[in-house]
C-alpha cells in the first residue's frame, strides 16, 4: 500500500515540482560583446535593425522584424530570452500584425542552433543597446 501511495505521489506531484523549478530557471550572466557576435552569426540583422549600430542599420528582409535598441532595457531578461526561444509567447492568438502570420511570429526557431551561453550573451547584448544609444 505504501509503495502504491509513493508511486501516486511522485507521479502527480513530482512533475509539478519540476515544472515549477523550470519556470524559475535563470540564465547565467551574459557578455554583451559576445552577444553582438552571436547576433551577427545567427544573421539576426537580416530582419532586425539595431538603432545606433551603423553596421546593422537597414535590413534585407522584405518585412523586417521589430527595430532593436529602442526599449529592450525595460524588459526583464527572462522575457527577452522567451522572445528569442519562443517568439510567439507574447502574441495574443489570432493577432495580425506585420510581424506575425495568423498570430504566430515570423521569427525562426533557434532552439536547435543556439546554446544557453549564446542565449545569455544575446540577452546581455539586447539589454545593453539602450545604454549605448
Amino acid at each position: 500500500m505504501l509503495k502504491k501511495a509513493l508511486i501516486f505521489f511522485f507521479s502527480i506531484l513530482l512533475p509539478v515540482s519540476v515544472h515549477a523549478a523550470v519556470e524559475r530557471l535563470s540564465l547565467p550572466e551574459g557578455d554583451a560583446e559576445r552577444g553582438r557576435e552571436t547576433f551577427v552569426v545567427l544573421k539576426c540583422s537580416a530582419c532586425h535593425e539595431v538603432r545606433g549600430d551603423v553596421a546593422m542599420e537597414g535590413t534585407v528582409a522584405a518585412r523586417p522584424g521589430p527595430k532593436l535598441g529602442v526599449a529592450q532595457s525595460r524588459y526583464k531578461s527572462d522575457f527577452l530570452a522567451d522572445s528569442i526561444v519562443f517568439p510567439s509567447h507574447a502574441i495574443k492568438p489570432g493577432t495580425q500584425t506585420p510581424d506575425t502570420v495568423k498570430g504566430i511570429s515570423r521569427m525562426g526557431d533557434f532552439s536547435d542552433t543556439m546554446t544557453v551561453r549564446e542565449l545569455a550573451d544575446l540577452v546581455a547584448y539586447l539589454k545593453s543597446l539602450d545604454e549605448e544609444v
